[in-house]
């Protein structure tokens, strides 16, 4: 298995999960950098994140607790800024239930085009 680098990680992705379609239009998207994770359109969905050679351990906390950990895998055999995608499996815990809900999913990354001063702009407000 390849080694997860801060340099291939770094940008924007999707998740996918399970069976979802992958619409590369979606606004929502995740942006991970020096070790933070946000959303691109929740501002409530905010973590930080963890390399441990093969994977990256991403981790939503509010209020302290632990409510979201996703952890992504370097499934083959080169990991670089050119991977398209990253397997996922997500833990969810939820007020009210004991056990954690595991989903399975895909990190997909998302292609961005700068080309227009105007799509800039809308992205760094």
């Amino acid at each position: 298995m390849a080694t997860v680098t801060e340099a291939a990680l770094q940008g924007e992705w999707f998740y996918v999960e399970e069976d979802q379609p992958l619409d590369r239009t979606s606004p929502e998207f995740f942006i991970l950098g020096e070790g933070i994770v946000r959303s691109s359109r929740n501002l409530d969905v905010a973590g930080t994140y963890e390399i441990a050679h093969d994977r990256a351990v991403l981790t939503f906390s509010r209020r302290g607790r632990s409510d979201f950990v996703m952890t992504l895998y370097a499934a083959g055999d080169v990991f670089d800024e050119t991977t398209p995608s990253l397997p996922a499996d997500a833990t969810y815990r939820f007020q009210g239930i004991v056990e954690p809900v595991s989903y399975y999913g895909t990190f997909v990354r998302r292609l961005a085009d700068y080309s227009g001063t105007t799509e800039v702009w809308r992205r760094v407000r």
